[in-house]
């Protein structure tokens, strides 16, 4: 029984090393992946590098079914809040988001970065008290880009929040819901990679997954 406990500490431990290691990961990956090649980690990120990072991942060899879409760029108003976010300003990001998403409740670029918002709020605080109302929060925002066609920057958002959902779950021990979303945010990011094979920011966030 002794030794039935130590293992299951030491499994138990190891898994919470694994996940605070893909927490931090993927924070980091992701905004690398938003800022793009040469960005660094916050002193010289601006709102203007998140749009033009994106704007520049328009797929050039366009497979049959995507022939038609280009992949979307951040709003303008979501590259200043995105750029709000990474200072850790999130009621300020929030703020700015607020008629963005009142106006296009389902656009996949306000909802992705108010869902970063939640996640690293979660992340930065471990405040139990927040994690109902945040989930909940991030689960709206899935709902909401069901309801969105399919494009690039939809199909990533989509990925992305469901890992950040996993990996909310994980950290305050939900553990069978948790690795159930984070497995299927992790194959949601290798099926965007495997139709917009030139999205660099899906491309970068499976590598993280991959590396953590």
């Amino acid at each position: 029984m002794r030794r039935f406990r130590l293992v299951s500490f030491i499994s138990l431990r190891a898994a919470s090393y694994r996940t605070g290691l893909l927490v931090a990961f993927l924070v980091n990956g992701m905004l690398l992946a938003v800022a793009g090649p040469g960005s660094t980690w916050l002193p010289s990120f601006t709102g203007n590098q998140l749009a033009i990072s994106f704007e520049q991942q328009a797929v050039k060899d366009e497979q049959p079914e995507t022939s038609n879409q280009k992949p979307e760029a951040l709003s303008a108003n979501s590259s200043r809040a995105y750029a709000e976010v990474l200072k850790l300003r999130l009621g300020s990001a929030r703020e700015l988001l607020r008629p963005e998403l009142a106006a296009t409740p389902a656009a996949p670029a306000p909802l992705l970065v108010a869902n970063c918002a939640d996640f690293i709020e979660l992340v930065v605080s471990q405040d139990p008290s927040r994690y109902e109302a945040l989930v909940e929060s991030q689960e709206a925002h899935l709902a909401a880009l069901d309801r969105t066609p399919a494009s690039a920057l939809r199909d990533y958002a989509r990925a992305e929040i469901t890992l950040h959902l996993g990996l909310s779950q994980l950290m305050f021990r939900h553990l069978v819901m948790g690795g159930y979303h984070l497995r299927s945010g992790y194959h949601q990011m290798q099926a965007v990679v495997k139709r917009y094979p030139t999205f660099a920011p899906a491309r970068k966030t499976l590598g993280v997954c991959e590396f953590a």
